[in-house]
């Protein structure tokens, strides 16, 4: 399973089975958490161009988007993508029964 956003909002972004872009992940701020997860909070929340620009950056280090839950990270990119923020393909990951697959988008 590649690494996925498992978590966005404007406050805090959350990589999940990140161990093959840690050294990216860290670069960009996030750090490594007790449950093995990758997590960036944010003080100020971000707004609508930042979270496009860390959304393209994680899609260039081949970083999918979960699409788990009903506002999902693959919904926030599709957002950003509907406002003309985020261009370009990218992953979405989602859970099918026990399995998990992932599509190109």
């Amino acid at each position: 399973m590649p690494p996925y956003v498992s978590f966005a909002s404007p406050h805090r972004w959350v990589v999940t089975n990140a161990a093959s872009v840690a050294v990216g992940l860290a670069a960009l701020g996030f750090r490594r958490a007790v449950d093995g997860t990758y997590k960036i909070n944010f003080r100020r929340p971000l707004s609508y161009e930042p979270m496009a620009v860390l959304a393209m950056r994680l899609r260039d280090m081949g970083v999918a988007f979960s699409a788990e839950s009903d506002w999902s990270p693959f919904a926030v990119v599709c957002d950003l993508r509907d406002r003309g923020l985020f261009e370009g393909p990218f992953q979405k990951i989602a859970r099918i029964g026990d399995d998990c697959q992932v599509v190109d988008h």
